[in-house]
Parts: structure tokens; C-alpha cells; sequence
């Protein structure tokens, strides 16, 4: 799911489902931001949820944030 603010500012959420008997998932929400045509700059966050023998529920404790600055040529 994506959302474009402008030209440089965009919104996106990946959803990741493990459909065993035990529903686990992963919420991915990112912001994007282009600096420059060169430079991209990424916020995001993991949120990880499961029961504790799932594939994601191994996870469950560990949710995360990240930044990620790219430079492209």
C-alpha cells in the first residue's frame, strides 16, 4: 500500500502473513523521502507479532526502527 504525498515524500506499508494455524505477521510501515535526485532517505519500523512456535512468533520481542540513506550514480 503506498500513499505520494509530493514529488519527494511518499508513505508505504508491506503487510507479511504466515497463514498456519497460528495467524503471525509482520507490519512494515516506511516514509521515503527524496533528498536530491541522488540522495533517498528511508524511515521505518518492524513490527513483528505471533505466537512463540511461528515462523514471525520467534520474533515477537524484537521489533525494530531503521533509517536507510541511499545515494545513487
Amino acid at each position: 500500500m503506498n500513499y505520494k504525498a509530493s514529488d519527494t515524500l511518499e508513505a508505504e506499508t508491506k503487510l507479511l502473513f504466515n497463514l498456519d494455524e497460528h495467524l503471525s505477521y509482520v507490519i512494515k510501515p516506511e516514509i521515503h523521502y527524496d533528498i536530491n535526485d541522488k540522495l533517498k532517505l528511508t524511515f521505518g519500523v518492524d513490527f513483528i507479532e505471533g505466537v512463540q512456535d511461528t515462523f514471525f512468533g520467534q520474533f515477537g520481542n524484537d521489533d525494530r526502527g531503521y533509517f536507510l540513506l541511499r545515494y545513487s550514480f
